[in-house]
């Protein structure tokens, strides 16, 4: 008989426990999502039918407000965690939470992170803008990138604004580095060693005789075939055909010099 009381007090002593760790679970949780006292989000209090909370449909909506809660900590968390690796857009962010969690939850999670400064636009559109252009990109594939992740046009007129003026900058380091990358499979400037014996007739016989006709055709071709190939490069960076061309023409003048 004392045997089973004390399983009886034991028992009560857990279920109490159990039920205080609940509370506090409930409380972090309410203060978290907004819920209130009763268990309920306010747009769901009183909704279930028959006006009684502790009939079987408001056991129902008790435990779509527990889901709910627990959906929306674990987006929380999720988003936490990709934040912690970049920067984000409200939109990207959005985009990517949406895979795993309702469209509803997320809403609601990243409009709290919003507002509490964890994502911003503005500050996701300078690290934008910073990265790309140091990888050679130019204006027109940095704003089609900003305006897909959700920026407007005037916030990104505003990000692009202290890169005006260096685009023609930026496009002829990409012709020079895109010209000595491609320098063994480059004919525009192409020089064949030329031997002892070669440099000894040559100076002996004067030669110094003009390219004919087919050379200089040749010759040319190349070099317009050249000029295409970094134009289309160019504009896949995201440069405008003007600031491409005088890039291109700036670009191997200097390699030419340098050849010299």
């Amino acid at each position: 008989m004392q045997a089973m009381q004390c399983l009886a007090t034991a028992a009560s002593g857990t279920s109490n426990a159990v039920g205080r760790r609940g509370e506090r679970f409930c409380e972090t949780e309410q203060r978290m999502t907004g819920q209130h006292s009763d268990g309920f989000f306010r747009e769901e209090s009183g909704s279930s039918e028959g006006g009684h909370q502790g009939g079987p449909n408001g056991n129902k909506a008790s435990r779509l407000s527990s889901s709910d809660q627990g959906s929306e900590a674990k987006c929380f968390a999720a988003a936490t965690r990709l934040l912690a690796g970049r920067e984000y857009s409200v939109k990207e962010l959005s985009n990517k939470l949406e895979r795993r969690f309702a469209p509803e939850v997320v809403a609601d999670v990243v409009a709290q992170m919003q507002s509490q400064g964890y994502v911003c636009n503005t500050r996701y559109g300078e690290a934008f803008c910073r990265s790309r252009v140091a990888r050679g990109y130019g204006p027109a594939f940095i704003v089609r990138e900003l305006e897909q992740n959700g920026l407007d046009s005037d916030l990104i007129d505003a990000l692009l604004q202290p890169y005006e003026g260096r685009w023609l900058e930026y496009a002829v380091a990409q012709v020079e580095k895109k010209t000595l990358k491609d320098r063994p499979r480059s004919t525009l400037f192409d020089q064949r060693p030329v031997s002892d014996e070669e440099a000894d007739y040559a100076e002996h016989a004067g030669c110094d005789e003009a390219p004919s006709a087919d050379e200089r055709r040749e010759a040319w071709q190349r070099e317009q075939k050249e000029r295409g190939r970094l134009a289309r490069f160019l504009a896949r960076r995201g440069f405008s055909g003007a600031v491409a061309s005088r890039a291109i023409k700036i670009g191997l003048s200097n390699r030419q010099e340098s050849d010299d």
